[in-house]
């Protein structure tokens, strides 16, 4: 026996998800959107001419319609910055013959992740103390840097006596 779903109950699910729903045409056009949708997206009901490539930088619009048109292509993933917020867009092709094609789009807020990984990514390339990069990362720049033939200079910095100060009053003196 087949049931169907209100659109009342799909939303009340998408709210509890946590999860913007856009339903989108090969040319982009926004033909669908629930709420969540709406407020990190930015779509504006009195505007008939929403478009997700209003979300994408010019450079990357020609590839997001390239892939719209091409139902064949596996779902792809987009993350976008938005004013304070990091939208991850999960797209996935679809095509309904003699009804749409184009793409359903989930999105989710990620700020919160971004950030961390952003946090994490500077405790791991810059010294806790001083907040200057680290041996690790500079070894990575100088490598680039030779890659691709770029000259660049390096100040060492040498602090006499710091090592009798750790040893004899401990670290936390001698980060003082």
């Amino acid at each position: 026996m087949k049931k169907t779903i209100s659109s009342e109950i799909i939303d009340i699910l998408l709210d509890e998800l946590k999860v913007g729903l856009t339903l989108v045409d090969n040319r982009g056009k926004v033909i669908y959107y629930n709420k969540l949708a709406k407020e990190l997206l930015g779509w504006d009901d009195s505007d008939d001419k929403n478009s997700v490539l209003s979300c994408h930088s010019i450079k990357t619009q020609e590839k997001v319609l390239n892939r719209l048109n091409n139902i064949g292509n596996k779902a792809w993933h987009r993350i976008i910055h938005r004013g304070e917020r990091y939208i991850e867009n999960i797209y996935s092709p679809i095509s309904i013959p003699d009804k749409l094609t184009g793409a359903m789009i989930i999105s989710k807020d990620v700020t919160a992740r971004e950030n961390e990984y952003a946090n994490i990514e500077k405790s791991a390339n810059t010294d806790s103390l001083t907040g200057l990069y680290n041996r690790q990362f500079l070894e990575k720049v100088i490598k680039k840097y030779e890659l691709i033939a770029k000259t660049y200079g390096l100040i060492m910095i040498d602090i006499n006596g710091l090592k009798y100060i750790n040893d004899n009053y401990g670290h936390n003196a001698g980060d003082e």
